[in-house]
């Protein structure tokens, strides 16, 4: 039978790295993403590719994605590298009434 015996500063450490690898693959997350919308953008743009019927929907999407990446991701971003900004930007109200309506409406138009 093996016994594996594991202090309280190896699982403090195990969690620590975990917590700062969450940081930074969130930021490599919105660039990759961010970049990847923007040559869709540019590819569904192309006047060969909009004669296609189904080009405008794959452009319209791409925008969606592009939007959505920009307010969700950009503000998870904000929350973890910044919170006293984040405690400000969702203590406004106008992030109160249209940040809601966003996260609800631009997924939906996503899909």
């Amino acid at each position: 039978m093996l016994i594996i015996s594991v202090s309280l500063s190896d699982i403090a450490r195990v969690s620590e790295v975990l917590l700062n690898m969450d940081k930074y693959m969130i930021v490599i997350l919105y660039i990759i993403g961010t970049l990847g919308a923007i040559l869709n953008i540019i590819t569904f743009l192309q006047k060969q590719i909009r004669r296609n019927s189904c080009s405008f929907y794959f452009l319209s999407s791409s925008i969606i994605d592009f939007c959505i990446m920009n307010v969700f991701i950009l503000m998870e971003i904000i929350t973890t590298f910044n919170k006293s900004l984040s405690d400000l930007i969702y203590s406004t109200n106008i992030w109160c009434k249209v940040g809601n309506c966003i996260m609800f409406i631009l997924p939906c138009l996503s899909s």
